[in-house]
């Protein structure tokens, strides 16, 4: 709290009238965190009207997310915060599955996913996809950095749905993004 303080340029005092705890602080920030990623996400949809180009977006903004991430952050959140860990495992996760499954019914609707894929089953495998990036069991078995694993997957997963047409659009322009470079 005294670091913090001192980055603030207010007194330990002034921080405790409004966080009783170091751990009050903690789930403030961390709640505030997914909260504003719940938007993004929510509002990456009116960016674009193309489904593969949300996705890319998307993507490009979680590989921007990852650039700031930091391993010892998810580790201390897993093993001081496991109530935090767990609202993102479930919740957030929750989140992010729907605004997939929302963005594979647009894909198909669209004709650039394959008519065949299961949104309810793509979302889910999706989420837990994305759950990998935070996992340093599943990390350690690389010698890539988090963002290259997460690209590894995105690719898979994108090139996994997309149907002929979804294809030739990603071939014409989404490989320009950074997502598959």
């Amino acid at each position: 709290m005294e670091d913090i303080s001192k980055r603030l340029g207010i007194s330990k005092k002034t921080l405790y009238q409004c966080f009783e705890t170091k751990d009050d602080l903690i789930k403030e920030v961390v709640l505030t965190h997914f909260g504003k990623e719940n938007e993004k996400f929510s509002s990456i949809k009116f960016e674009t009207t193309n489904a593969i180009d949300e996705m890319i977006l998307i993507f490009e903004h979680i590989l921007t997310l990852l650039d700031d991430l930091s391993p010892t952050a998810i580790h201390d959140l897993k093993k001081y915060h496991q109530d935090l860990w767990k609202y993102y495992e479930v919740d957030h996760k929750q989140v992010i599955e729907q605004n997939i499954k929302k963005n594979l019914e647009t894909g198909k609707s669209q004709g650039l996913y394959r008519e065949s894929i299961d949104v309810n089953v793509i979302a889910k495998v999706y989420s837990n996809l994305a759950l990998f990036v935070t996992d340093h069991n599943f990390l350690s078995q690389f010698d890539l950095t988090t963002t290259e694993v997460y690209k590894q997957i995105i690719q898979y997963h994108i090139f996994g749905i997309a149907s002929e047409k979804g294809n030739l659009h990603l071939l014409t322009t989404g490989l320009n993004s950074r997502a598959f470079k």
